[in-house]
């Protein structure tokens, strides 16, 4: 029976949108304070969240800072800023530098 548990939990991880990642690893208060930890507006912040593809470099970094280093665990597999970073800042992220 853990098995079967341990395959749903990784079936829920992959349909799991970015929204739903950061919302599930902050308190509701946190949450809704996002805008004002990241200093955006809430229309950035929830196109950041909607859309992460879209996510700048400065906002990635503050939002890994708020998730205490949670976000860079899942940058590709959410595709962060993967149409907005360079080259070189997606490897300074991952600290390939």
């Amino acid at each position: 029976m853990a098995n079967n548990s341990t395959e749903n939990s990784q079936t829920t991880a992959i349909t799991q949108t970015f929204r739903q990642f950061v919302e599930s690893r902050l308190l509701a208060v946190d949450f809704n304070k996002l805008p004002e930890k990241l200093n955006c507006s809430l229309r950035r912040t929830n196109i950041s969240l909607n859309h992460p593809r879209r996510m700048e470099l400065e906002t990635i970094q503050k939002l890994n800072k708020v998730l205490g280093g949670k976000l860079l665990e899942v940058i590709d597999q959410y595709k962060i800023g993967y149409d907005r970073l360079t080259a070189a800042e997606y490897k300074g992220l991952l600290g390939q530098q």
